[in-house]
């Protein structure tokens, strides 16, 4: 936040020592690794600050929610694996909202006046957050957001590579929109696109997502 309201283009020591900074607390610093350690080139990392996560330190999500793994903080004190860190749309989002309301507090912050700073430093924030729904296992299935959006705002021959599998409807290789999946109470959207992120090569994946679909509240 000091960062925005100064508007600077970089961040060089003399500024950087003006701003506040609160102490890593356990619950802040179990929410950054997830976030952080993603490949194993992070297990040094997370097996060097995980023992301090203790169960005497109650670390639970705010929120009760079945795309939210409650398991997850019992899996901190243990050597990095494949799912030691966050990995769905969903979860990250909770831990990133998370880490800024802890640290908020930490530094004096009341949780009235949180929203009311999100409000009126972020307004293009909200717009992304008005706009981006998830599905039931917490994947991000549209988003107003560049390059974060699956689905298309509208259906488009150009990209015809999507199905739809409810119990009345079976179709493969169409184009949608999002108007055409929005209202979905069950069923499967499917995506199929040639991913070139991975080793060896450009390769078909395809990803599901389960309706129905809904949209996070960040105040709340």
């Amino acid at each position: 936040m000091a960062i925005k309201i100064d508007a600077k283009d970089d961040l060089i020591e003399k500024s950087f020592i003006m701003y506040p900074v609160s102490p890593a607390f356990p619950a802040t610093t179990a929410r950054i690794l997830g976030l952080s350690c993603l490949t194993t080139d992070y297990r040094t990392l997370w097996d060097a600050c995980t023992p301090e996560m203790t169960q005497r330190e109650p670390l639970p999500w705010s929120r009760q929610d079945p795309r939210l793994d409650a398991k997850w903080f019992g899996r901190l004190q243990s050597p990095w694996s494949w799912d030691s860190p966050l990995r769905t749309d969903y979860a990250r989002r909770q831990a990133l909202i998370e880490i800024d309301t802890l640290h908020a507090l930490e530094l004096g912050l009341t949780i009235e006046e949180l929203p009311t700073l999100y409000r009126i430093q972020f307004p293009i924030l909200q717009s992304y957050e008005n706009e981006t729904r998830y599905d039931t296992r917490g994947r991000v299935v549209f988003s107003k957001k560049t390059g974060q959006s699956p689905v298309p705002r509208t259906k488009s021959s150009k990209k015809s590579s999507f199905g739809i599998h409810t119990p009345t409807r079976r179709v493969t290789n169409i184009p949608l929109g999002w108007n055409d999946i929005k209202d979905m109470t069950e069923g499967i959207v499917t995506y199929t696109f040639m991913d070139d992120t991975l080793p060896g090569g450009p390769q078909e994946q395809t990803v599901e997502f389960h309706a129905p679909f809904d949209k996070c509240d960040r105040k709340a």
